[in-house]
């Protein structure tokens, strides 16, 4: 009995002694194991910064939607300038707007088809720049632009021309009535649009300026004054809204000097 108990009590201080040995063995194992396998931890989410990212706040009422876009041909066209001067002559199966035979502005000794040419082909053309598209001419849209203004065409034969071109597209929509004449050849014109109250001039003067153009009984170069304007046409300026400047190198001739130029 005595010895039972001896022996019992020897095993119960062998594992107090066993239990902490273990524990300082197990420790170091821990701390290695840690040291280099860590736990993963979540990582916290930064606070966002309130300047590092722009906000665009877009608010629309419920009974409207959103704009949409703008199509990607637009954004090209605003962002880069078109040369309406550099491109080509395209094919153009809708014709023109007007012809020798739908509009009376076209003098008679310009009028092709009234003097019998045959063809036709050559109506059938448009102009196409090379960076962008030319949209077509709307004589409506036009004449509500200048609607209540004044358009006057000042120059030489170009400015004459453009003149009657842009009178028999706008024919197309509503007539106009020829409301002034007066110089050479009516050199000095003014039609008036009813419907929208504009009014479309042509003012004759190749120079611009003051000058005596050159004749058989006169001098043989132009003479001009380039410090006064030509008052055919200034003295109807504060009635302009619109002035379109076009002229030739009339004073381009090979007898030119600078001392014939009158200040």
């Amino acid at each position: 009995m005595g010895t039972t108990n001896q022996f019992k009590d020897q095993s119960i201080s062998f594992t107090k002694r066993l239990v902490p040995w273990t524990l300082y063995a197990l420790l170091p194992i821990v701390l290695l194991r840690l040291y280099f396998y860590p736990l993963p931890f979540p990582a916290s989410p930064e606070p966002e910064l309130p300047h590092s990212t722009p906000n665009t706040i877009i608010s629309h009422t419920s009974s409207s939607p959103p704009p949409p876009p703008p199509p990607p041909e637009k954004e090209k066209a605003q962002e880069i300038p078109c040369d309406y001067f550099s491109g080509k002559w395209i094919r153009d199966r809708r014709g023109p707007l007007y012809n020798g035979t739908t509009c009376d502005t076209i003098k008679e000794n310009q009028n092709c088809i009234k003097h019998g040419r045959p063809d036709s082909g050559y109506l059938y053309w448009r102009w196409k720049p090379s960076e962008c598209n030319l949209p077509r001419f709307e004589p409506n849209i036009f004449l509500k632009l200048v609607e209540n203004k004044h358009v006057a065409f000042v120059g030489d034969s170009m400015a004459r021309n453009q003149l009657e071109s842009l009178l028999c597209m706008l024919a197309s929509a509503s007539p106009p009535n020829l409301v002034y004449r007066n110089g050479e050849d009516n050199k000095f014109r003014r039609w008036h649009f009813a419907s929208h109250n504009a009014s479309v001039s042509v003012y004759w003067s190749p120079f611009l300026v003051q000058g005596v153009e050159k004749s058989n009984s006169g001098p043989n170069h132009n003479k001009l004054y380039l410090d006064h304007v030509d008052e055919r046409w200034a003295r109807d300026m504060d009635q302009m809204d619109l002035i379109v400047l076009s002229i030739g190198h009339w004073f381009c001739i090979l007898r030119f000097t600078m001392r014939e130029v009158q200040f």
